[in-house]
């Protein structure tokens, strides 16, 4: 008589280290992965707009047309200038520049020599330096939900 064929048992300690064996490559593996992605993370450039300033200029009177164009094209031939906004009915000129090429005090220099109306860089008044953050500064509402929480359970 035949009989059918049968699988061949195996043992407890054999399933024990084949299931082993199986962690310890999947393990490698996923460290390999990691050790990857940050040498890869690692040899990227530098965040290119790391070094971009924003800066603001403000002007005693409103600008004529012809005078916020050859402003404009005073800023924007500074070397290290990235954009320019000039919003000549405000008296505002708001502009990025590359710190390791520029100053926000050479452009200034630039739109004085450009402008007939007196111009200066923007100051940030005491009462904003004091309120700081809008999502963080006083009043506001991260600042409510703190204070409400910390009368619930001090931190």
């Amino acid at each position: 008589m035949i009989r059918p064929l049968e699988k061949p048992r195996t043992s407890f300690k054999s399933t024990m280290a084949n299931s082993s064996k199986r962690n310890l490559l999947l393990g490698g593996a996923l460290l390999l992965g990691i050790i990857a992605f940050v040498a890869l993370a690692l040899r990227q450039d530098p965040v290119p707009n790391a070094q971009v300033q924003l800066s603001r200029i403000d002007f005693e009177a409103p600008l004529d047309k012809q005078e916020a164009k050859a402003i404009q094209h005073a800023v924007m031939n500074t070397a290290g200038v990235k954009h320019c906004y000039l919003n000549a009915g405000a008296g505002t000129l708001t502009f990025s520049y590359d710190l390791r090429e520029q100053q926000n005090e050479v452009v200034l220099a630039a739109v004085q020599q450009t402008a007939a109306t007196d111009a200066r860089l923007y100051q940030v008044s005491e009462s904003a330096k004091a309120s700081s953050c809008p999502v963080t500064g006083a009043g506001s509402p991260v600042k409510k939900v703190l204070a409400y929480a910390s009368q619930i359970w001090p931190f």
